[in-house]
């Protein structure tokens, strides 16, 4: 896990040193102090992330908590799809010299990507699959609901968990699988709002079962399994 964090740390340092002098040129005609100010700016914005999972299991106040963790996510994402977009704008001005404002383009074009990520996020929807089996089967048939990603902690909090049970209970499933990363990166938030209290509300005659993610082991794999003995997984 710690070489993985660092390879994840050098390559996410990289890539915002790569954004962050294109951006330098892009605001040459900037005055000094305000390169220095929105230098420091940048590089807090881009660090937020991993100062939210170095202090992710210390108990601090939840606005705190939520802001670095939605800054740093936020970042996260817009760190890698920049890095795609300006390179492609930096390759095709290579071929295409009268090519200007890669640099503009780039950032739109990664705003715009943010934003429809944003909307699905906030909108998740229910895919049915017929899935035919030679095996006897009592009945119609089982209805089986799969989910997975929640990633419930700082950035899917109680309310939108409950949205998701609601979702889930309305397929009336007979068996509940969670294909893993439930959790997000930490058990603070979720002991905070009692997401157990929502996870209790999922009901399927043949049970729920689950599979740990990466992020359950982030999380803790050992503290992860005894949240989940309070719930019906």
């Amino acid at each position: 896990m710690r070489i993985f964090f660092l390879i994840f740390l050098l390559a996410y340092v990289g890539g915002n040193v790569y954004i962050f002098i294109r951006t330098l040129q892009t605001l040459s005609g900037f005055s000094l102090a305000m390169k220095i100010l929105l230098s420091v700016v940048y590089w807090l914005v881009a660090f937020s992330l991993v100062i939210a999972m170095l202090t992710r299991h210390i108990d601090m106040p939840v606005i705190l908590s939520k802001s670095m963790f939605h800054i740093g996510s936020v970042w996260l994402v817009f760190t890698l799809y920049m890095i795609f977009a300006l390179l492609i704008a930096d390759v095709t001005k290579i071929f295409v010299p009268s090519l200007n404002h890669g640099f503009y383009y780039a950032l739109g074009a990664t705003c715009c990507l943010l934003l429809y990520g944003y909307y699905n996020y906030r909108h998740p929807q229910v895919n049915k699959i017929d899935v035919s089996l030679d095996k006897p089967i009592e009945g119609n048939g089982i209805n089986i609901v799969a989910v997975s990603d929640v990633h419930l902690g700082y950035g899917t909090g109680k309310a939108m968990l409950k949205e998701y049970v609601d979702m889930i209970n309305a397929q009336h499933p007979d068996l509940i699988l969670i294909g893993g990363d439930l959790i997000d990166n930490s058990l603070t938030p979720l002991y905070k709002e009692n997401m157990a209290e929502e996870l209790a509300r999922l009901k399927a005659p043949l049970g729920i079962y689950m599979v740990p993610g990466n992020h359950e082991y982030i999380s803790g794999i050992d503290e992860s399994v005894r949240f989940l003995k309070d719930t019906p997984i």
